[in-house]
């Protein structure tokens, strides 16, 4: 028997850490890491998103992390086969 209150199993552990540099709000410094992942393109969404320095957010966190409209295949863009 399942039990009915356990967590559901955790399929991705993706962390981003964000320096932001005030008033202007630049990035400075951007940590990345992934310990667990679904398939295996999911590690390379971290380097886009370790040059992601020196870009100002002023203008909106979630625009700027999904490169100002570009369409970027991210691992949840991927079904499994």
């Amino acid at each position: 028997m399942s039990d009915a209150h356990a967590p559901p199993p955790v399929i991705l552990d993706m962390r981003l850490g964000l320096g932001v540099r005030q008033p202007d709000l630049v990035t400075g410094r951007v940590r990345s890491e992934i310990a667990l992942h679904p398939y295996a393109i999911c590690p390379g969404a971290l380097p886009p998103l370790q040059q992601r320095v020196a870009r100002s957010i002023a203008r909106g966190v979630t625009r700027e992390a999904h490169g100002r409209g570009e369409k970027a295949k991210a691992c949840g863009d991927h079904r499994p086969a």
